[in-house]
C-alpha cells in the first residue's frame, strides 16, 4: 500500500527505504544518474513517474504544457510534502 496514511491520501510512499517494494537509495542514484532535477522523495518519484511505472516519465513526451509546468509541479510537491 503506496498510502501510509489511510487517514490522509496525500501522505504516501514510493517504496523508498523498503516502504512497499524496494528502492534503495544508493540504487535509485545510480539509476538517476542523468536527471538533473532527480531527488530521492517519493513527491519526486510521483512527479516524473505518476502511474508509478518505470518508463512513464515525460521525457520523451510530447505534452509541451506538461513539462513547461513539471518545475511548477515539483515546487508545489515539495511545500506540500515536506
Amino acid at each position: 500500500e503506496c498510502h501510509v496514511n489511510t487517514d490522509d491520501y496525500t501522505v504516501f510512499s514510493c517504496g523508498l527505504n523498503g516502504v512497499c517494494h524496494e528502492h534503495n537509495q544508493s540504487d535509485m542514484d545510480s539509476e538517476h544518474d542523468e536527471e538533473s532535477d532527480y531527488i530521492y522523495e517519493s513527491s519526486a518519484c510521483y512527479n516524473c513517474h505518476p502511474n508509478g511505472e518505470k518508463d512513464d516519465d515525460d521525457d520523451d513526451d510530447d505534452d509541451l504544457l506538461r513539462k513547461w509546468l513539471k518545475p511548477f509541479k515539483q515546487k508545489i510537491s515539495n511545500k506540500r510534502f515536506e
